[in-house]
């Protein structure tokens, strides 16, 4: 896929029937890299190992990230993707008690098993970026490793220390209540900036249209003054309006 389709693969993780990613794309292209994906690399691995069925489950949910801001955060979200379940007391259930101060003092003994799935799991980037195996070809791990900041060398030690305190501590905060109009997760700026550059299909992503049509506030504000047939200081702070 990465070449297919000149698909940047920064980190992912692969569950029992999903997967995620962080992807950067050098073109428009990420609905046909994933359909190719989803279906012709899935039909591939059912042929060959002789099952049927789906593969990865369901259409893909995709993010436009701003990735200074968030793309190092989502490579931990992505890496701790394995124990973030119940046996490790970080599922859904578990987070939310921890949210509410309802969580049990954890044993070492299940911090430390945390760490070692992690370590020891096949499925995911996490190992190559940690140095515990060579970083495939179609794998790239400079750019979030980069923003780790402190010298080269360093840099994996880093990284490793950033995702591990997390899962022995259970700190990971998902980021998705920051998201904006459903599929982007930036600031104000990267918004508007992004707004100004939708093209494409309005039916595959109706919310990013969304952005690209909504109005200025002072546009908001003369339409109201308008239906309201007064101007808006004469209104804007009257009770119950």
């Amino acid at each position: 896929m990465t070449e297919r389709y000149r698909v940047r693969l920064h980190a992912y993780t692969l569950m029992d029937n999903h997967w995620h990613g962080l992807l950067e794309t050098l073109e428009a292209n990420l609905s046909r890299a994933l359909q190719w994906l989803n279906s012709g690399y899935s039909g591939w691995f059912n042929r060959r190992h002789g099952r049927t069925g789906h593969l990865l489950q369901g259409r893909f949910k995709g993010i436009i990230v701003e990735p200074q801001r968030w793309g190092l955060e989502l490579s931990r979200y992505v890496h701790l993707n394995p124990v973030r379940v119940g046996r490790f007391e970080l599922n859904k259930l578990s987070r939310r008690r921890n949210q509410l101060g309802l969580a049990r003092e954890l044993p070492t003994e299940l911090w430390k098993e945390r760490v070692d799935f992690l370590r020891h799991y096949r499925w995911s980037s996490y190992r190559a970026y940690i140095g515990l195996e060579p970083a495939p070809a179609w794998l790239t791990t400079e750019t979030v490793l980069g923003w780790m900041g402190g010298p080269e060398g360093a840099r994996q030690e880093a990284y490793r220390d950033y995702v591990e305190v997390a899962a022995r501590e259970g700190l990971d905060q998902l980021p998705w209540t920051e998201l904006q109009a459903q599929v982007v997760l930036g600031d104000e700026a990267f918004l508007q900036g992004l707004s100004r550059k939708v093209h494409g299909d309005e039916h595959e992503q109706p919310s990013l249209y969304q952005l690209k049509r909504r109005p200025e506030f002072a546009t908001v504000v003369g339409v109201v003054e308008h239906l309201k047939e007064e101007p808006w200081e004469q209104f804007r702070n009257r009770h119950g309006d």
